[in-house]
C-alpha cells in the first residue's frame, strides 16, 4: 500500500513538474533547472528500478530453461 501511494506522488510530481519546465520564459532559468534535474532523477529512478525488474524477469526465465525446470 506505501508503495503505490510512493508512486503515485512521484507520478503527480512529474505532471506537475512537465508544464513548468514548459513554460520556462515564465518561470525563469533556475527553477527550471532545478526543475529538469529533479524529473531527471525521478524518472531515471523509475526507469532504472523497470529495467531491473525486467532484466531479473528474464533471468529467472533462462535460467529456468537451462536446469529444465
Amino acid at each position: 500500500m506505501k508503495k503505490k501511494r510512493v508512486k503515485l506522488c512521484v507520478d503527480i510530481f512529474m505532471i506537475i513538474m512537465l508544464p513548468v519546465l514548459m513554460a520556462y520564459k515564465l518561470v525563469g532559468e533556475t527553477v527550471h533547472e532545478w526543475c529538469g534535474i529533479g524529473m531527471f532523477l525521478l524518472f531515471h529512478d523509475k526507469k532504472e528500478k523497470q529495467n531491473l525488474r525486467i532484466s531479473l524477469l528474464r533471468n529467472a526465465a533462462e535460467n529456468k530453461r537451462d536446469y529444465g525446470l
